[in-house]
């Protein structure tokens, strides 16, 4: 799998953090963290080859070492937070994608568990089919006319 080309960049929490820095400094900050972003931890060789001593004594207190080198432990948790994301991301599109909701077929239900509405209902066109449901307004439905008007 490819390495995750981009992280989350919170700029309040940037801006919050740096607030006080020369910009040189914030520059040598945010090469760290794409350093780390990238390799997990940056090493003392990469920190001596990108920046003077002197900058890296002020930086070096946003930074904890591991056995592998040096890591900022807020970019850690980020990074963290947006590969458990991106799995689960891929976990569900091995699984065909987002997981359907369960489509609730009350009406489909209720009207296949209903069979005698089907008997009453062809008993009711039999009946009219040959003439042997009465209706009470006098109404021949096979003519079409009323009864007992002369129409």
């Amino acid at each position: 799998m490819a390495k995750d080309p981009a992280f989350l960049f919170y700029y309040k929490d940037w801006l919050a953090t740096t607030r006080f820095m020369k910009p040189e400094d914030k520059g040598y900050f945010v090469d760290l963290l794409c350093y780390q972003a990238e390799m997990g931890t940056v090493s003392q060789e990469i920190i001596d080859q990108m920046m003077p001593s002197e900058n890296w004594q002020k930086l070096k207190p946003k930074f904890t070492r591991n056995r592998h080198g040096f890591y900022n432990d807020m970019q850690r948790m980020f990074l963290d937070k947006r590969r458990k994301y991106v799995d689960s991301r891929r976990n569900n599109g091995k699984k065909g994608g987002r997981p359907k909701k369960h489509k609730d077929n009350h009406m489909d239900n209720l009207v296949n568990n209903l069979p005698e509405n089907e008997t009453v209902n062809e008993k009711v066109i039999e009946e009219l089919l040959n003439n042997e449901l009465k209706d009470d307004s006098g109404f021949d439905w096979n003519t079409g006319k009323q009864q007992g008007d002369g129409k």
